[in-house]
Order: C-alpha cells, then sequence, then structure tokens
C-alpha cells in the first residue's frame, strides 16, 4: 500500500469517474472543456475574453481546470467496449439517436463535423424527424442533425475523443470507496476529505486516492421475465444480452418466440432470423402493448429546444413520487421507429415473422422441459393460441434497481442513500445527499435529470451539472460583482481596475431550479420565449440501445453507458 506521500504525488487525482462509456466519456468532456459552445452555457463578451485569458496564462498555483488529473476506471480494457459489445450483439448499424447527440460538451456540433471532416457523410441516415412539419423549421433540421449516425461512426468518434482528452485510463473493478483521512491538510482546511478507491483487477489490488468521484455506472437493474415465464427451465429461455451465449442454438432452432414490444424485441427478432441456418425458421413476437412506432423513446417535445426547458423546469419543481410517475409517462411504454418497422416488413410477407399484440404469454404445464421443444400457449381476452418453440428470447427491458451492484451496495454502507424506484434519492446538484463530491450521472441521476437520463442528451446534460458541481466552470460565475474584468489589449490578463456588476454568463449548478412557468402560459407564449433560453438547456431524445418495455415504461431503461 502506497505511503501517504506516495500517493499525494503518483495515486491520487482530482476527479475519478467509474465508467468508460457514453456517460463517462460526456463527464470528462465536461470536466475537461471550459465551457460549451451552442446548448450549454451562454457567454458573452467579457467571458469570452475572460477564459481566453486565464487560459493562455500560468497560474502560480497550476490548479487551472487543463491540469486538473483525471482517472477513468472501468473493467473493460479500452473507452466504449461495455457500449459497443451491445450494439455489436445485436449486430445494429445505426444509433437511434441524432447526430446531435453526442458525449462532446464543447460543441454540438462535433459528431456531424467529424463525419463530414473524414468524408463519413454516407454514414449519415435520416429520421423520421427530418420530415416533422414541427420540426422542420429548426436549425437542426437544415443542417441535418436530426439525421442518424452510424454505429461505426459514433464509435470512432467517441475514441477520437477520448484521445484529445487528457486522463489517466485503469483497467479493473472498484470494489470499495471509503474517506480517506491520512491528509491532515485537508481536515485543516475544512474541506471535504478526498476518497481512498480500492480497485481489483484479476485478484490484484491497487489503491488510488480523488478528490471527487463520479459514478457513470450506465443502467442497474434486473432482467425482468414475466410471470408465465418463470417455470421455464434455462436452457430455454435467454435475456437478449445473453444472446452471444445461445448464438449457435439458435442457428438451428425451427420456432423462436420473441417477448417484448419495442426496438430490443424487434432487433432480437432480426438477429435471430439473419443467424438462422434453417430456412423454415419461424419467429413469433408477442407484444403486451400495441407496438408504437416513434423516431425516438419519449415525446418530440421533450427535444424540441423550444419546450424542453419546460418540461425541465416542471420536472424539477415536481417531488419525488410525481417525478417518478413522469418518468414512465414520458416514455410511455416501448417503440419502435417506422425504418425498422419498413425493415421486417419482407420478414412478415415471407411468413418467417409473426407479430402478435395485445397478448400476455404462459407456459403450458403440460410436458416435460427436456430435449423436447417447451409448448407455450398465447392467450388473449378473446382466444388463445397454443405454439411450441425451440426457445424463448427476453427483450422486455431491466427493472430499475441501484442496490443490485456491488459497488452500490458497498457505497451504501458509508455513505446511505434512498431510493425510489430504484433510483438514488440525490440532490439536484447531483451528488449524494449525505457525502459531498459524490456525484452519479447518466440512468442514476434520472429523478433528478429527466426521462432522457440514460440517453445520450440527458446523460450530456448531467455531466454538465457535475462539472459545475465541482466548480470546474467557476471561473464563469460574477459572484456579486467579485470576478474583475480585463482590458481588451491586456494579454497577460492584468486587471482594469473595474468590477463586473452582475450579468453576463453566470452558471448556475441546476438553473432550471429558479425558473418556473405558470400554468395558464400559452404554448404559443413558450415558444417564442423558449427561442431565446432554449440553448440552455439540452434537447432530449432517444437512447440507441433502448430495451424495451413490456412491462412499465420506467422499467425499460437503455444499455448506453
Amino acid at each position: 500500500m502506497p505511503t501517504a506521500t506516495a500517493t499525494a504525488t503518483t495515486d491520487h487525482y482530482d476527479f475519478c469517474i467509474i465508467g468508460s462509456g457514453p456517460a463517462g466519456l460526456a463527464t470528462l468532456s465536461a470536466l475537461r472543456e471550459s465551457y460549451t459552445l451552442g446548448d450549454g452555457i451562454h457567454l458573452n463578451d467579457l467571458n469570452i475574453q475572460r477564459n481566453q485569458i486565464i487560459l493562455n496564462r500560468e497560474t502560480k498555483n497550476n490548479h487551472h481546470q487543463r491540469n486538473k488529473r483525471i482517472c477513468v476506471i472501468d473493467p473493460h480494457p479500452n473507452w466504449m467496449d461495455g457500449w459497443k459489445n451491445n450494439f455489436d450483439r445485436l449486430s445494429i448499424k445505426f444509433l437511434r439517436s441524432p447526430v446531435l447527440a453526442h458525449p462532446d460538451a464543447f460543441d454540438p456540433n462535433s459528431l456531424l463535423a467529424y463525419a463530414y471532416t473524414h468524408h463519413r457523410q454516407h454514414e449519415l441516415q435520416e429520421s423520421d424527424c427530418s420530415h416533422s412539419k414541427k420540426l422542420q423549421s429548426l436549425g437542426e433540421s437544415q443542417i441535418g442533425l436530426w439525421d442518424l449516425p452510424s454505429t461505426s461512426l459514433f464509435n470512432d468518434f467517441c475514441v477520437d475523443l477520448s484521445k484529445r482528452l487528457q486522463h489517466d485510463y485503469i483497467c479493473g473493478n472498484v470494489v470499495d470507496i471509503k474517506d480517506y483521512s491520512n491528509i491532515k491538510d485537508n481536515v485543516d482546511n475544512g474541506e471535504a476529505l478526498p476518497f481512498q478507491l480500492t480497485i481489483d483487477k484479476k485478484g490484484k489490488t491497487r489503491k488510488i486516492t480523488a478528490n471527487a468521484v463520479i459514478l457513470a455506472l450506465g443502467t442497474i437493474g434486473n432482467p425482468i421475465i414475466p410471470r408465465g415465464l418463470k417455470l421455464v427451465p434455462n436452457s430455454k429461455v435467454c435475456h437478449w444480452q445473453q444472446l452471444d451465449v445461445h448464438k449457435d442454438k439458435i442457428q438451428y432452432c425451427k420456432n423462436v418466440l420473441v417477448v417484448g414490444g419495442g426496438l430490443t424485441a424487434i432487433q432480437t427478432a432480426q438477429f435471430a432470423l439473419a443467424n438462422s441456418k434453417n430456412t423454415t425458421t419461424k419467429v413469433i413476437l408477442c407484444s403486451r402493448r400495441h407496438i408504437q412506432e416513434k423516431a425516438f423513446d419519449v415525446a418530440n417535445s421533450w427535444f424540441d429546444r423550444r419546450h424542453t426547458n419546460r418540461h425541465i423546469s416542471n420536472f424539477y419543481h415536481s417531488s419525488v413520487e410525481e417525478r417518478l410517475r413522469i418518468l414512465k409517462d414520458a416514455r410511455n411504454g416501448g417503440s419502435v421507429p417506422s425504418m425498422y418497422m419498413n425493415a421486417i416488413q419482407p420478414y412478415i410477407k415471407s411468413g418467417h415473422l409473426e407479430i402478435i399484440e395485445g397478448v400476455s404469454v404462459t407456459i403450458n404445464q403440460q410436458g416435460e422441459f427436456n430435449n423436447k421443444p417447451s409448448s407455450s400457449s398465447v392467450n388473449t381476452c378473446n382466444s388463445s393460441a397454443e405454439f411450441e418453440f425451440d426457445l424463448i428470447l427476453l427483450a422486455t427491458g431491466v427493472e430499475p434497481d441501484c442496490n443490485v451492484h456491488p459497488l452500490i451496495q458497498q457505497v451504501q454502507k458509508r455513505y446511505p442513500i434512498d431510493t425510489v424506484g430504484g433510483f438514488p434519492c440525490i440532490t439536484e446538484d447531483l451528488q449524494f445527499p449525505c457525502r459531498a463530491k459524490l456525484c452519479v450521472v447518466g440512468s442514476l441521476s434520472s429523478l433528478n435529470t429527466g426521462p432522457d437520463a440514460a440517453n445520450l442528451m440527458g446523460i450530456k446534460r448531467s455531466a454538465n451539472i457535475v462539472a459545475n458541481t465541482l466548480d470546474c466552470r467557476s471561473w464563469l460565475r460574477n459572484e456579486g460583482g467579485n470576478n474583475e474584468d480585463y482590458d481588451d489589449d491586456d494579454e497577460k490578463g492584468t486587471k482594469n481596475g473595474r468590477r463586473s456588476r452582475g450579468g453576463g454568463g453566470g452558471v448556475l449548478t441546476n438553473q432550471f431550479r429558479h425558473l418556473q412557468w405558470s400554468d395558464d402560459e400559452s404554448s404559443d407564449s413558450d415558444s417564442s420565449s423558449s427561442s431565446s433560453s432554449s440553448s440552455s438547456s439540452s434537447s432530449s431524445c432517444s437512447s440507441d440501445s433502448d430495451q424495451d418495455e413490456e412491462q412499465d415504461c420506467h422499467r425499460d431503461l437503455p444499455v448506453v453507458d
């Protein structure tokens, strides 16, 4: 174990991010970038000038943002490996989220620019939003920001972004987080103690310390198994995340049942048909709900910047219980983009795929589940049909429960936190109530971010909140006129003696807690007023691996981290 001195010089970090998915990358970008172009923070001329002065000036204490030490910890050896594995498992070629949704906190157009710079604009595909009359008036529609990037384009962009952001990458599992009390300076200064993290990699442990820890763990919970299928042996049923394990079995199945009603269910059915070597294979997809065709898994108004502020403000001013209801209602069950529904029409016409909607699935108790096909009956209100299947594939989503994660279980012992609907009840600035500088982003922040928390745009918004919480953009604040102006001609940043009197670029950790619209405001008023302030909030859009849906929609959280 390193000594206190060694830890402070070699194994001590300012920020530690746990998770190397899109949420971890968005957090790294937010912590590294000193401000955001476009929709994150409005900068006036004074703050743009101030930023250039501060960035170009060598400070005596060398504590500027760009000199902060940041580490990222993940059990996978490379950035985005877990995310990429999920997409590869289902052979997903295009994201469901548009090209404006990405982890880069600085430039909202950077993914689109990356595609054109690398001559890969052919990897952008039109989405349903491109033809929406309500969205055509927005600038995003004019330059193609509603187009969908290919999986390979998005992944390459993220890898490129990670290389441009200074950090240390540590491969391993964080098994414990606790206060590190051997550095007396922190106690004397009245500051929060740093954290000590224990990292395990194949039985070898390593300890590091960090002033702040950000949990970017992705969607946490248990796969939902419909009650009627709980008696089926494990050899006959598998969750979509286990498809690679059962790939050989799927190749020779004659009859396959897919349970689910959203995008992942459609993708799972496509996977089963594409990987079958049996020319007579038939897949039956059963959904308890009628399949909804939507471009994204939340209403368009959630990511339309003319209305996003109102939605988010109303969300922040609701009780925790009401927020949980909003999470469910905004998703309104699973949904499927029309391009996927069009893609499966040839399978339906050829008889290889059949979709049965508005039904529940139960297992016929007759017979033994040995080497024979298991018998399942599909019951509706008016009639019942009985089918025999070789394999049952579940695309029924995940029941949120952060406490099933081993690290959260360990953290709960030292920093107890209440949960509602499986999500932690964090503060408005996304910290644990009982421990400052222990933050969450992505799906774990759902109760304080909104229905798009696990989606790419929601991830970016929560990452920006955490960056403000950790004072990464404190230079933007005007603290009661205490920030000084700088002369245009003074390249070294000498002060001109004038004090700023409010206005101009102040940053609020959570700006929406200071805003509230009256119930009688019209939508016209909302549209006109939000057009000037809409970019103070990120727009919300669909997750790319929206994991379905048969159950209540809040249970269907995407795996994007």
